[in-house]
C-alpha cells in the first residue's frame, strides 16, 4: 500500500482530484442550488485518495474533517473551471447529448492543460454558464453570480425563467430533460396539490411531481415576458398556420444551423402539409419549400398561430 502511494497511477490521482472537487463543493456552493453528494464508487479508495492529497499539500486535518489548504482550493477551482468549460464546447460544437456532456468532461478535466483551456475559452467567447445554468469560474477565481430558488418554493401564478438543471446523477437529469425542461426557458406555475405542482410550459400544462421541482433552479422575470399564445411547433394541428417566435435556448451548434438555414427563422410563417402514417416525422410548408422534421426538431421551435 505504502508504494502506491509512494507513486500513485492516473486512475488513483483522478479519484483523488474528484476527491478534491468534492470537498470543494462542501465549502463552497458553487452554484447558489446547494452542494453535491459523494461521487459513486469515491468511498471505497478515501483513505487513497485523501493520502495523495495530502501529499500535494491540497488539504489539511484528518481524514474525518479534511479541509482545503489555499493551494487545494486553487487546484479545485480550475477542475471546475475545465469541467464547466468542457461541457459547453461539447453543448455547441458536438452532437453528443445533454445526459453525456457530464460524464465526458468528469474525464476530461483531468487532461486539460492550462493552455488548452485558455484557447477553449477564448473560441467560446468566455461564456459565464455552462449549458446546465451553472457558473463558470474565471480565471482569477471569480464568477458569474446568481439569484434563484428551488422551483419547488416558487409561489403560485410567477412567471418564471430555468437557470440551472441538476445534472447528477444522469438519470435525474435524463427525467427533467423527459418534460422539456432547459436553462433560460420560460414557465408559469399555476398552482399545487399534494406532492406536485402544476405548470405551464411553451404551450401545454404539466404536472411535475415536487422531489424533481427541487432540482430545478428559477429566477423571477418580469410578466411582460410571458405570452400565454406561444407553444412548440409539433403541437401545431394540420389546418392552422403559424408564425414563428423563436428557437429554443437549448438548440444549439450544427442543429441550431440548420433549422436556421431551412427557412425556421423568427417571422416565417409554416403549416403543416402532411403527417406521417406513425405521426412522426411530419412535413412542414415554409418559405416555398416542404421540410420533414422528427418531433424532437419540431418540438424546439416555437410558434404562435398568425393574424391572417
Amino acid at each position: 500500500m505504502l508504494r502506491k502511494l509512494k507513486n500513485p497511477g492516473k486512475q488513483a490521482i483522478r479519484r483523488a482530484e474528484d476527491w478534491l472537487k468534492h470537498l470543494y463543493f462542501a465549502e463552497t456552493d458553487h452554484t447558489g442550488f446547494g452542494t453535491e453528494e459523494t461521487p459513486a464508487g469515491l468511498d471505497r479508495h478515501k483513505r487513497q485518495s485523501l493520502e495523495i492529497l495530502r501529499r500535494h499539500g491540497w488539504i489539511e486535518g484528518n481524514d474525518d474533517h479534511p479541509h482545503l489548504t489555499p493551494e487545494g482550493r486553487r487546484h479545485a477551482h480550475n477542475l471546475v473551471r475545465r469541467h464547466r468549460l468542457f461541457e459547453t464546447w461539447l453543448a455547441r460544437h458536438t452532437g453528443h447529448q445533454p445526459t453525456h456532456w457530464h460524464r465526458l468532461a468528469e474525464l476530461k478535466e483531468h487532461e486539460l492543460t492550462d493552455e488548452q483551456v485558455r484557447e477553449m475559452e477564448a473560441r467560446l467567447g468566455a461564456p459565464l454558464l455552462d449549458p446546465h445554468g451553472d457558473p463558470i469560474p474565471a480565471l482569477d477565481g471569480s464568477w458569474h453570480p446568481t439569484r434563484h430558488i428551488p422551483l419547488h418554493r416558487a409561489s403560485d401564478g410567477q412567471i418564471l425563467r430555468i437557470v440551472h438543471l441538476e445534472d447528477e446523477p444522469q438519470s435525474l437529469l435524463q427525467q427533467l430533460l423527459n418534460y422539456g425542461f432547459y436553462p433560460g426557458a420560460l414557465l408559469k406555475v399555476l398552482g399545487r396539490a399534494r406532492d406536485n405542482l402544476h405548470l405551464a410550459f411553451e404551450g401545454h400544462r404539466i404536472i411535475l411531481p415536487l422531489k424533481l421541482a427541487r432540482h430545478i433552479a428559477v429566477a423571477p422575470v418580469d410578466t411582460s415576458l410571458w405570452n400565454e399564445n406561444i407553444f412548440k411547433l409539433s403541437f401545431l394541428p394540420k389546418s392552422a398556420t403559424a408564425c414563428i417566435v423563436r428557437l429554443a435556448d437549448d438548440l444549439r451548434g450544427l442543429p441550431r444551423q440548420r433549422l436556421l438555414d431551412l427557412g425556421f427563422v423568427p417571422g416565417a410563417r409554416v403549416r403543416v402539409y402532411l403527417i406521417s402514417p406513425l405521426g412522426d416525422p411530419t412535413a412542414y410548408d415554409i418559405k416555398g419549400s416542404t421540410v420533414a422534421l422528427r418531433s424532437e426538431q419540431s418540438g424546439k421551435i416555437l410558434v404562435e398561430l398568425c393574424e391572417d
